[in-house]
């Protein structure tokens, strides 16, 4: 007799189907290109890890789980766009960090605030209890993947 799945590994299933297709979703809607832009959702999500403040380049490749040359290649198209711009550290001039341009922040503001919209309004459709059960499930899993993050 075959065992069934556990609770949690249907969940894990039907997460790891969900986020590949919201990713896709998301990098369609990029691809419309709604405000002139021309920035691709790997660009959008390096400016929104540096909303925080400038990082070098190899946390940053760390953070984004990609590695150093694929950071420096988006790092290299958003520079010459002016969304970001390379700082030399004052303690160690060979050190660099990457920062938000002025241009920078309000173009990841711009586009996070029109993904966010349109996916809204599709959860705006629900019933109440239904949403209130994706912002909990959502809760968990946020507590989760930074578990996973470690």
């Amino acid at each position: 007799m075959e065992q069934a799945d556990s609770i949690g590994t249907t969940a894990a299933r039907r997460a790891m189907r969900s986020t590949p297709r919201l990713h896709r979703w998301a990098a369609m809607q990029l691809e419309r290109d709604p405000f002139g832009h021309g920035l691709s959702l790997r660009q959008l999500a390096m400016m929104l890890a540096l909303r925080e403040g400038r990082c070098p380049a190899g946390v940053l490749a760390r953070q984004l789980k990609v590695t150093p040359a694929v950071v420096t290649g988006i790092a290299d198209r958003l520079e010459r766009g002016g969304y970001i711009r390379r700082e030399a550290d004052e303690a160690d001039r060979r050190r660099l960090f990457l920062a938000l341009t002025e241009r920078g922040r309000a173009a990841g503001d711009e586009l996070l605030a029109a993904l966010t919209a349109e996916l809204a309004t599709h959860f705006d459709a629900l019933p109440a209890r239904d949403l209130d059960a994706l912002n909990r499930g959502l809760a968990v899993l946020e507590r989760v993947v930074a578990e996973l993050d470690g």
